[in-house]
């Protein structure tokens, strides 16, 4: 049964179906955010230390030994 192009599908020059990727589009200002919001929640479980002078932080979760 031959399979028929889908919507936004094309064909390269060499006859083989080239469907485009579907990527969800995401701002680097969503990511900051996202990132700077799993660090306040990190610090308030206890995982990493507040901002120091220097900006950096201290990873205060014990180590695990396995």
């Amino acid at each position: 049964m031959p399979v028929r192009l889908g919507e936004g599908a094309a064909k390269s020059a060499d006859g083989q179906v080239v469907a485009p990727r579907q990527r969800r589009h995401v701002g680097k200002a969503q990511l900051l955010e996202r990132a700077a919001r799993l660090i306040e929640q990190m610090e308030k479980s206890g995982l990493v230390s507040p901002m120091n002078a220097t900006g950096g932080r201290e990873v205060l979760a014990p180590v695990r030994e396995e």
